[in-house]
């Protein structure tokens, strides 16, 4: 019982993160260090905020179920499934900030 009360606490643990990576990412990147120039740019802010939250929430939904997956595998390769959350969210966040500059 115990040893499904903490993988099943790693699973939320990691996709909280994961979740918050997003938020966190587009926080520092675009308000903070002002990478695309947010506050003077002629970019159209909301379609960049639409598809940067929609691609990074998107792919944060699709890794939580490989996540979910990694709790059941016993190969060597669990731990990037249950990993996927944190690090395809912000590769695909950082890519969309990269594209947009």
């Amino acid at each position: 019982m115990l040893k499904i009360l903490n993988k099943a606490l790693i699973f939320i643990i990691v996709n909280v993160i994961g979740y918050f990576a997003v938020l966190t990412l587009f926080a520092l990147l675009i308000l903070k260090f002002d990478v695309l120039n947010y506050g003077t740019t002629t970019i159209n802010k909301v379609h960049f905020e639409q598809t940067y939250f929609i691609r990074s929430f998107l792919s944060w939904g699709i890794s939580a179920i490989f996540s979910l997956t990694g709790l059941f595998l016993k190969s060597p390769y669990r731990f990037a499934f249950l990993l996927a959350p944190i690090f395809i969210p912000l590769i695909i966040g950082i890519i969309t900030i990269l594209t947009a500059a």
